[in-house]
């Protein structure tokens, strides 16, 4: 037991140790650049995001990343979804689609091998949004796994049905191609969030354990629902609380996210 847990301090220590030197790296130097640009052209700051996120259980901030950023989250999502079977802790596959589940994000072959990505969800902007959004909590995870998801057309997509997530989750997604309602985005109810907590918690005093797409499925109208559409390189923040559901991927289209799930402690 003792040897376990010297390397297990060993093993955060080195993460640490890279964690600091992609700090000062160019690589995260120029994510970062790129976040706040487009967070101060948006007229807003982290507290501001945390307050759109709770009000209306989603913020878009469009357009964050362009030219070489861009195209190297791009290469480094297809050497993922390529390699997937070596950088993956699950895969999952449907109608020609394929998710790959990355779990735990942060550790060293994830620094090495796909440094931009990285960079992103190690952003000291990301990790203050965190950490407003779970005040009071005992504390969080940041960004413990991540999903690099590609959808062809599909007529039943992954998730495609409206639901919230058994465990409350804030997730960071970032759009590799324009997404306009053709492609697949994320169908939302904004406002939700509050009514779907007290169900998720009431559900719980009930059961054990909750039935993913049983016991979280939601019925609303459709007219109450907003497509969450934006362009290459966009940030998605979001509340996993809100009803919320993936739609169609139509002819001649491909839809390609990276989204980051955090977690308070419980």
């Amino acid at each position: 037991m003792k040897i376990i847990e010297t390397l297990n301090t060993a093993l955060s220590n080195i993460l640490g140790l890279a964690q600091k030197f992609l700090s000062g790296s160019s690589v995260q130097s120029e994510v970062d650049k790129k976040i706040i640009t487009a967070i101060d052209s948006e007229g807003v700051d982290v507290n501001d995001i945390v307050d759109e996120v709770r009000k209306n259980n989603y913020l878009i901030i469009p357009n964050v990343f362009t030219g070489e950023v861009l195209e190297k989250m791009r290469a480094e999502f297809r050497a993922i979804i390529d390699s997937s079977e070596g950088v993956t802790s699950g895969i999952d596959r449907h109608d020609g689609a394929i998710c790959v589940r990355m779990k735990p994000f942060f550790r060293i072959k994830n620094f090495i091998r796909y440094p931009t990505i990285y960079a992103f969800y190690n952003s000291n902007v990301l990790r203050s949004i965190t950490r407003l959004f779970y005040a009071g909590s005992t504390g969080f995870f940041h960004v413990s796994e991540a999903f690099v998801h590609e959808t062809p057309e599909t007529i039943e997509p992954l998730s495609g049905k409206l639901h919230w997530d058994r465990a409350q989750t804030l997730k960071y997604w970032v759009y590799l191609d324009d997404l306009p309602e053709d492609a697949g985005p994320m169908l939302i109810e904004p406002h939700s969030a509050a009514r779907n907590r007290n169900t998720r918690i009431e559900s719980y005093t009930e059961k054990k354990e909750l039935i993913g797409g049983v016991d979280n499925i939601v019925e609303t109208p459709i007219i109450n629902l907003v497509a969450l559409s934006a362009g290459a390189g966009s940030i998605l923040v979001h509340d996993t609380d809100a009803s919320h559901g993936a739609s169609r991927v139509m002819p001649g289209y491909v839809r390609r996210i990276i989204r980051g799930h955090c977690r308070a402690r419980l």
